[in-house]
């Protein structure tokens, strides 16, 4: 299988794991990408990505191949459903990816209450409370709108 790897700069990563949630995540990638902005959708392994409602989807890229590449982050999305945020969270890639878009002056957002807790405790040596976004009320439709103006400033 080759994977697609078409990182450019100010990059927008979506990273998602087992038990996703399927419709946030494909309404976020498509708003996203109908804005033409570049966004890689990113699993932690190669394959296939069962979410919440066993719908499978295959990310671009993987967390391994994005680590080793010299890129800008403009946002690193951390995918909602429970599991998936915990799994996610869990490695230590994820959280190097994190302190790189924090020192990049990028944002990291957070579809999941359970990771918006743990986020802030990431990058202790960032002034970060002005980068880490999170849905208010649970409207992450709030903070893709954000990341979309934020990309055209």
């Amino acid at each position: 299988m080759t994977e697609h790897l078409n990182l450019k700069q100010n990059q927008n990563l979506m990273l998602i794991a087992k038990n996703f949630d399927e419709e946030a995540v494909i309404q976020t990638l498509c708003q996203l990408r109908d804005e033409g902005l570049p966004v890689q959708l990113v699993g932690l392994t190669t394959g296939l990505k069962s979410g919440f409602h066993g719908i499978h989807v295959r990310p671009d890229t993987t967390v391994a191949q994005v680590v080793e590449k010299t890129i800008k982050l403009h946002s690193l999305i951390i995918a909602g459903g429970e599991e998936c945020s915990s799994i996610l969270l869990s490695d230590p890639r994820v959280f190097e990816l994190m302190k790189k878009t924090f020192a990049q002056g990028g944002y990291v957002a957070s579809m999941s209450p359970i990771a918006e807790g743990i986020l802030t405790n990431v990058a202790p040596d960032y002034d970060i409370e002005s980068q880490l976004l999170t849905a208010p009320n649970g409207r992450f439709d709030e903070v893709v709108n954000y990341v979309i103006n934020q990309a055209a400033t």
